[in-house]
């Protein structure tokens, strides 16, 4: 199964890191779907929980204040 790799950062500190089937997060101009393979890119968030898809059942939830989502090979 293809994954992707999933950090969460702050100026502090990486306060998450794990792999994801798929990861959303609200962008500026609406919800976002990070699938395995996107194209690279780089957009706003909004205030907003970002979930990241794990497995199954198995779904974790990270509060986020704005920030920048970049999406890299």
């Amino acid at each position: 199964m293809n994954t992707i790799a999933v950090e969460i950062v702050t100026p502090e500190r990486v306060v998450y890191r794990g792999d994801a089937r798929i990861v959303v997060a609200r962008g500026v101009e609406g919800d976002l779907g990070i699938l395995p393979n996107h194209i690279p890119m780089v957009t706003p968030l909004k205030i907003a929980p970002v979930l990241v898809k794990k497995h199954e059942g198995e779904d974790d939830k990270i509060a986020v204040s704005g920030g920048i989502m970049e999406v890299r090979r």
